[in-house]
């Protein structure tokens, strides 16, 4: 889902049904040795629409730019959430540690506006990201990233349907829900039916990781 409602007396709220934010090094994946920190700029439940930013810092001199790639979810681990965004913003020669603000600008209609400047070097880039389609709106050059954040979910999906050790019932059911989703996403279809398959996708995922799970 996207937003969630919020009774206050008679009023009822938007608020955001996840929290937003970026990848950054913080820490790694130790299988992959990839960065894998889910640093939030906003919180689940904050009430939109809403403004919010943090500053990052380059990590090498020169660096000639950077992947800014966009998750939600309540994880401090990028891979245990939703992928729903991704650019690349390129950097102008700088030395290391030089700032980069990343502003997250979320309005009631499911857009987030997206603000990367790199400080004191006039260099900066700005996207409006679909939350529920996830899809960068305004950037020709980002296609093929949009394609790959559409079938982000869908292939971890399929990776877990073929596994050997999940029963064929529960195998059949996550097909299937993978195959509606795919299918929702294909025709452009109700954002509310889409939102809701992947809920459900989603939901049994997390049930097939659990049952692979080793016993702690």
């Amino acid at each position: 889902g996207l937003i969630a409602g919020e009774p206050l007396g008679h009023i009822l709220l938007d608020v955001t049904a996840h929290s937003l934010g970026v990848k950054t090094m913080d820490t790694v994946d130790w299988e992959t040795n990839d960065a894998d920190f889910f640093s939030v700029i906003i919180r689940r439940n904050t009430r939109l629409p809403v403004r919010k930013s943090e500053v990052y810092y380059t990590m090498q001199d020169d660096q000639p730019g950077v992947e800014v790639e966009i998750f939600q979810g309540e994880s401090p681990s990028c891979k245990e959430n939703a992928l729903i965004g991704r650019f690349y913003f390129p950097l102008k020669p700088s030395p290391s540690n030089s700032p980069v603000l990343t502003e997250f600008a979320y309005d009631k209609e499911g857009l987030v506006h997206i603000t990367v400047d790199q400080k004191g070097f006039h260099n900066r880039k700005e996207v409006t990201l679909d939350v529920r389609r996830k899809k960068i709106l305004n950037d020709v050059e980002e296609e093929a990233a949009d394609q790959e954040v559409m079938n982000y979910i869908l292939e971890k999906a399929k990776k877990l349907r073929d596994h050997p050790e999940l029963s064929e019932a529960f195998r059949g059911e996550l097909k299937d829900l993978a195959f509606r989703y795919e299918q929702a996403l294909k025709q452009e279809g109700d954002l509310k039916e889409i939102d809701d398959l992947e809920d459900r996708l989603l939901d049994k995922m997390e049930k097939a990781e659990e049952r692979l799970s080793p016993d702690e």
